[in-house]
């Protein structure tokens, strides 16, 4: 039996892995951040200027058509021992459709906001610089992230207060065939 997956999509900035970090916490599904995994493969190879992380990312993503990300968290979730995984970070529909053809995908929830909104978050939480959240905005665009948002099954406000987005999103998942608050069971 595939494993199963639930993949949070959302722009830089949207909250979608702070949701995941509760999300995993309540449900006990263990959670693989995409962005984590870029910036470890990144690191690993001797990345060393996180200014140079978005080319980075964007050669390994053009070049791939989004599988060698994508390959690297399959090998991440084949380790982990549990019927459904948390993902969250994808950027590209290919990456989204390298996960459908090696997992049961039973949700894609998309955090939604604005792009003024996520760059005023992005300057005041992190230590990146306005140009950076800017690039990063325009090669995100470039990547076809709205692409990747169109194959959600599910869209969710990411303008509400982070409770309202933490109750609707856990609503959802409550409701998904199969799962219940403890989603710890081992894989069959």
């Amino acid at each position: 039996m595939k494993q199963r997956i639930i993949c949070l999509v959302g722009a830089s900035g949207s909250g979608k892995s702070t949701l995941a970090r509760s999300l995993s916490s309540h449900f006990r599904i263990p959670c693989i951040d995409a962005g984590e995994v870029v910036r470890e493969l990144f690191r690993s190879e001797g990345g060393q200027n996180e200014a140079s992380l978005i080319d980075y990312a964007n050669d390994k993503l053009l070049k791939s058509h989004g599988e060698y990300f994508v390959s690297k968290i399959k090998d991440r979730a084949d380790k982990i021992d549990a019927d459904v995984v948390l993902i969250v970070g994808i950027r590209t529909a290919e990456e989204l459709i390298y996960l459908s053809n090696n997992f049961d995908v039973l949700d894609v929830i998309h955090i939604r906001t604005g792009v003024v909104r996520r760059i005023f978050r992005k300057v005041l939480s992190s230590k990146e610089t306005f140009f950076y959240i800017i690039r990063r905005e325009v090669v995100e665009a470039i990547w076809g992230q709205h692409r990747t948002f169109g194959h959600a099954t599910h869209r969710i406000d990411g303008s509400a207060p982070p409770s309202t987005i933490f109750e609707a999103v856990s609503a959802r998942l409550s409701k998904l065939q199969g799962l219940n608050h403890d989603l710890s069971d081992s894989r069959t």
